[in-house]
């Protein structure tokens, strides 16, 4: 939970709802993701007090635009990391708001915290924005994610449905935070008829 600026408690809740609305309310696409996401499918509850983690496709302009929206809605940007794309906005409905672009071909890549990701970056499948939204439901309502969301959570976090603790960088899969590995994991994804040409 986070605590307003009178100091009252806000739940999970009150700050999915919260985040979901705002982005909405601005006809901005987005995608429920990472642990958030992981916990609704495989617990079908949150996993801890894990921050709520927004992925955005779009370039610099799109960051640019997003980001001026959420200031006029009071959001405060707590971290800016280099001139990319990870943004933590908090108080009192925290996020961590992760930008994707068009890296190579089949391949986005968002910027994270070295300490997080060895390259500092993320890669994903360029497929996982481009094709219809797949919605997950929880507190009575949905939320958009990536299509098919198993296999993006595979892509992320490998035999997902296994429980693991420890750091980000050991829990993510490793081809999504090399280049060469996500590049060669496709291709073996292709070979084995997960995904389409």
């Amino acid at each position: 939970m986070t605590t307003g600026k009178k100091g009252r408690q806000h739940t999970h809740k009150e700050k999915l709802l919260h985040i979901a609305e705002t982005f909405e309310k601005h006809d901005i696409p987005y995608f429920l993701s990472h642990g958030s996401l992981l916990g609704i499918v495989r617990d079908g509850v949150k996993i801890g007090d894990v921050d709520i983690v927004i992925n955005v496709d779009g370039d610099s302009e799109e960051r640019k635009k997003v980001l001026e929206i959420l200031l006029k809605e009071g959001y405060i940007l707590d971290r800016k990391i280099d001139n990319n794309t990870r943004f933590r906005l908090r108080s009192p409905y925290s996020m961590c708001l992760y930008f994707y672009k068009d890296h190579i071909e089949d391949l986005k890549m968002t910027k994270v915290e070295e300490r997080l990701a060895p390259e500092g970056a993320i890669y994903m499948p360029s497929f996982f924005f481009d094709g219809e939204v797949e919605y997950v439901e929880y507190y009575d309502r949905t939320f958009p994610t990536f299509t098919p969301v198993r296999l993006y959570l595979e892509w992320l976090y490998g035999n997902w449905e296994v429980r693991r603790n420890g750091r980000f960088r050991k829990i993510v899969s490793l081809h999504a935070i090399h280049e060469k590995e996500a590049i060669k994991k496709i291709r073996q994804w292709r070979t084995k008829g997960k995904i389409r040409e």
